[in-house]
C-alpha cells in the first residue's frame, strides 16, 4: 500500500469513529452553545447530559432545574458517542416545543366531554414513538404523552419515522406518566392500558368520549404501578405463535378501534 492509499485509509477511519451517533439537529454541544440555547428555548431542551469531568456548571444545572428539564452525569466516553467529538456538556433537543403538565391539564380541560390522549409508559425506541405519534394523527388524538426519563425524546429519527406527523399534534414531556394519568382521570377520562394478558377484549370494549390509551414499553409492557392506575386492561386476540404486538402496532389498533366506535364508522 502506497503513502497516499494509506493516508485516505486514515482519514476513513477517523471519519468513521468520530462520526455522531445522533443527527446534528438533535443535540446541542459546549458550555456556552448550551448555556444560550437553554435560556433562550428551555421548551426544546429534552435532557442535558454533563460528563463526569466537568465543572463550574452550577448555573446551567439551576436553570435545567427550573424549567423542569432533566439532567444526567454521563462518561465523556458516551457524549463523545452522541457528538462524534470531545464534549463536557450536551443538550438533547427537539426542532418540536415540548409542552408540560400545565398545558397538559389545560388541553386536557378544554376539551370538555370528549378527548383522546396517548400515554407512552418508557418506550425508548425512536422508530416505535414516530410511528405512534403517526397513527395517533391519523385518528385525531389530541395529545402524546412522553416520559422525560428512561424514554425516547423528538429527535430527527422520531420527525422521519412519524412522516412529518409530530409536526401536526402537541407532545407533553411529563417527569413521570403517572402523573399524567392520575391528572386525565381527575378530569374524568378514562385510562385504557394494553397488554396480551388484559381483562377485556378490545371487540367487546366500549369506548368512551374522554380517552387515555397507555402504551408500554417494547421490552416488558406497562410497569405494574402504571397499569394499577388504568380504569381496565383490554387484550387484543392474535395468534398465540408471537409473543406480543410490536407497541407501535397495538397503539394503532386501539386508536383505530377508538375512532371507529366514536365516529360509528
Amino acid at each position: 500500500m502506497n503513502r497516499d492509499n494509506r493516508r485516505n485509509d486514515g482519514k476513513k477511519r477517523f471519519a468513521r469513529e468520530n462520526k455522531p451517533a445522533r443527527d446534528a439537529s438533535d443535540f446541542i454541544a459546549g458550555y456556552h452553545p448550551t448555556r444560550e440555547f437553554l435560556i433562550k428555548n428551555p421548551s426544546r431542551v429534552s435532557k442535558i447530559l454533563v460528563s463526569h469531568r466537568s465543572s463550574g456548571l452550577d448555573e446551567i444545572i439551576g436553570i435545567a432545574k427550573a424549567n423542569g428539564i432533566p439532567f444526567h452525569f454521563a462518561p465523556p466516553e458516551k457524549l463523545k458517542e452522541i457528538t462524534g467529538r470531545g464534549e463536557n456538556i450536551v443538550a438533547l433537543v427537539s426542532n418540536t416545543p415540548l409542552l408540560g403538565m400545565d398545558e397538559l391539564r389545560e388541553k386536557a380541560a378544554r376539551l370538555g366531554n370528549s378527548g383522546l390522549f396517548v400515554i407512552l409508559d418508557e418506550i425508548t425506541d425512536t422508530h416505535n414513538l414516530g410511528a405512534i405519534i403517526r397513527s395517533a394523527v391519523c385518528f385525531g388524538a389530541n395529545g402524546v404523552i412522553i416520559q422525560k426519563w428512561r424514554a425516547a425524546t423528538l429527535t430527527a429519527a422520531v420527525h422521519t419515522s412519524s412522516a412529518g406527523a409530530v409536526s401536526h399534534i402537541d407532545v407533553f414531556s411529563v417527569p413521570n406518566v403517572k402523573h399524567a394519568i392520575t391528572a386525565l382521570k381527575e378530569l374524568s377520562y378514562f385510562a385504557v392500558g394494553s397488554s396480551s394478558e388484559g381483562n377485556t377484549n378490545i371487540e367487546s370494549f366500549s369506548f368512551p368520549g374522554k380517552l387515555a390509551v397507555v402504551i408500554g414499553s417494547e421490552e416488558s409492557g406497562i410497569r405494574k404501578t402504571v397499569s394499577e392506575l388504568c380504569d381496565t386492561i383490554i387484550s387484543i386476540p392474535q395468534n398465540k405463535s408471537i409473543a406480543s404486538l410490536n407497541a407501535s402496532v397495538a397503539a394503532g389498533i386501539i386508536l383505530y378501534a377508538a375512532h371507529k366506535r366514536s365516529h360509528k364508522i
